[in-house]
């Protein structure tokens, strides 16, 4: 056991290290209501997907065909504070496609067109700028005679397991700290 100790060492500090890329599908379609999303380890090995759908009271995660999670729109508003662990993730390649039309006035779709490029176009320079990211694209698709809004992003995120780590005891942490203020509070 001794002579595979520095083997077993090595491997561990390598896996740990070692860059994992997820990649990530959505497709949003606004007229169904409905996400479609799927992460995918190294291109090849499916992790999770499913869909979730857009509700007057929230979001609904459908995990199964019988099970679903409702996240309200109240909760969201401090999921932006819990998710500032994403600092140690790296944007390497964004590709969002932009699907548009309006049966009754191509010229509106045209107007949504172009502001959704400007939007892109100011969200590529800052991620650009501060995220260094390496490849981002946007393109918009305009249909005539049908009515559409469909969004599909296709994103490649690389991090380490070091850095899960990291992420996952500061979680655990907070949690404990809420714990242990809570039961402050009721003493």
């Amino acid at each position: 056991m001794n002579e595979y100790l520095p083997y077993i060492i090595v491997s561990i500090v390598v896996f740990v290290l070692f860059p994992v890329f997820i990649r990530v599908n959505i497709y949003i379609d606004f007229l169904e209501k409905k996400v479609y999303y799927a992460f995918y380890m190294f291109r090849f090995f499916k992790i999770y997907g499913g869909y979730m759908t857009i509700y007057q009271e929230g979001v609904a995660f459908h995990l199964s065909d019988t099970k679903a999670v409702l996240l309200p729109y109240s909760e969201m508003v401090d999921t932006r504070k819990k998710f500032e662990i994403a600092k140690g993730f790296l944007l390497l390649h964004y590709n969002q496609v932009s699907e548009i039309g309006l049966k009754e006035n191509l010229a509106y779709a045209s107007m949504i067109s172009i502001f959704l490029q400007i939007v892109s176009g100011i969200f590529a320079g800052y991620v650009m700028n501060k995220k260094n990211c390496a490849d981002f694209t946007s393109d918009v698709v305009l249909r005539e005679n049908k009515d559409c809004l469909k969004i599909s992003v296709t994103a490649t995120i690389a991090f380490n397991f070091l850095i899960l780590m990291i992420a996952i005891l500061k979680i655990l942490l907070t949690k404990i700290m809420e714990v242990s203020n809570k039961n402050e509070e009721k003493r």
